[in-house]
């Protein structure tokens, strides 16, 4: 695997699975911003990367502005969550039932964000190299 299959992977994986394993990090009102500067630089380094020669082949260093874009949903989920629910989503146990333990919106929550970040880049890449 090359380096535009490591950018693929880091891109795409790096916002969602931090915040499953290690989410205080993203609670931390003062890490909003070096956050955010991050994945700013990771999506200058995707747009400024270079381009495939080969048009069949997608240009993978553009998963580099999924960071960018997972972080936004991120702070806009924990933003409606936090209203509505006032406080921060709870790392629920796998259930299939929604309301059983009371952690329900915290499922949905953790379901709505990993759907988003990695299946819609996905979804939009395969769109546009069909």
């Amino acid at each position: 695997m090359g380096l535009d299959g490591y950018c693929f992977l880091f891109g795409l994986m790096i916002i969602p699975f931090s915040f499953l394993f290690f989410p205080k990090i993203y609670y931390d009102k003062r890490l909003v911003l070096p956050l955010f500067i991050f994945v700013l630089t990771l999506a200058i380094i995707g747009l400024l990367s270079p381009k495939n020669t080969v048009q069949t082949k997608p240009n993978f260093y553009l998963f580099l502005l999924c960071p960018l874009f997972s972080s936004t949903i991120l702070r806009v989920q924990l933003f409606i969550f936090n209203r509505t629910l006032k406080r921060n989503p709870k790392n629920p146990p796998r259930n299939f039932f929604m309301n059983e333990d009371g952690l329900g919106w915290d499922r949905l929550f953790y379901f709505v964000f990993m759907m988003l970040s990695l299946v819609l880049p996905i979804c939009l890449l395969a769109y546009f190299y069909s």
